[in-house]
């Protein structure tokens, strides 16, 4: 099984738009255990702080308890890392790194991110960052 590090921004938009295809795509993956979910408990927080913002709320429509839910069930679908400081800066948005740190400490196969301040790293320590249409290409077809 593939062990990924999935950006806070493929569960929004999977949760949000119909026509993100790619991210609903790994978010059913996840659930169906075709991916072991690499994450920590900050990413987590900051996955629920982001999914409880009221224009983000306006959009998936979810009652504070579906939150809850979907938080509890990705939290049983991963497995949960510290983070590794990774000591200075590696993205141009330090609030990123928080990803390739979880990635490191758990030995991810990959990083799956829309966001191109990781995007144009391309790899973190030989782990390689991708696109979620890349990764329904590469891993799930």
């Amino acid at each position: 099984m593939i062990r990924a590090v999935i950006d806070t921004n493929i569960f929004v938009s999977a949760l949000i738009s119909p026509r993100a295809l790619a991210p609903r795509t790994i978010y059913q993956a996840i659930r169906a255990q075709r991916i072991r979910l690499l994450t920590s408990i900050a990413a987590i927080e900051e996955l629920q702080d982001v999914l409880n913002r009221p224009k983000i709320v306006k959009y998936h429509k979810l009652t504070p308890e579906q939150i809850d839910d979907v938080i509890d069930e990705l939290i049983k679908a991963s497995e949960l890392v510290s983070e590794h400081h990774l000591g200075s800066a590696v993205s141009d948005d330090p609030d990123d790194d928080i990803f390739l740190a979880v990635a490191l400490e758990g030995g991810a196969d990959v990083v799956i991110s829309g966001d191109s301040h990781l995007l144009v790293l391309k790899t973190f320590r030989d782990i390689p960052i991708i696109s979620p249409a890349d990764f329904v290409v590469r891993f799930l077809s």
